[in-house]
């Protein structure tokens, strides 16, 4: 099960890193679910329950029968609660918090930079489309674990 969640949440990121890359355009469709567990050799119902997650944070519109498509507006952070493991914080909330600020500085521990990475493209995305201000300074401190302790999976 574990596994499934954890190729499922790498899914997840990979997905929104393509559409926040534009790989995946406002308005366009996403492959069919078929052809994206294919891809990520996965079952289909773990393509939907990840396609259900884009949908809830607002990253895609599915409708039965058309498949699943991105919206025309992306999201500038998730407008419902994630479901966050207890003891962790999800990450959108703070980011576009810090990004209506004019001057952006950004602690940030993690083990990728998958996540960051996505929403800081959804920041840049949403400086773009003149729905918020670009600010005038970023500074992000990247915090990394030591190499020197053995990480294992399955968390």
């Amino acid at each position: 099960m574990s596994e499934a969640r954890g190729a499922g949440a790498a899914i997840l990121a990979m997905l929104r890193s393509r559409i926040s890359d534009g790989e995946y355009r406002p308005g366009y469709p996403l492959p069919p679910q078929r052809a994206l567990a294919e891809e990520f050799e996965v079952s289909r119902d773990t393509i939907q329950r990840v396609l259900n997650e884009l949908k809830t944070e607002g990253w895609i519109e599915s409708r039965q029968g058309s498949g699943s498509r991105v919206r025309a507006t992306l999201p500038i952070h998730v407008a419902t609660q994630p479901k966050v493991p207890p003891g962790r914080t999800a990450l959108g909330p703070f980011i576009a918090r810090a990004f209506a600020q004019p001057v952006v500085e950004l602690d940030v521990f993690t083990f990728t930079s998958e996540s960051l990475d996505t929403h800081i493209r959804a920041q840049a995305e949403a400086i773009r489309n003149g729905q918020i201000r670009a600010p005038e300074r970023i500074a992000l401190r990247l915090l990394l674990p030591s190499d020197t302790i053995e990480l294992r999976g399955g968390v």
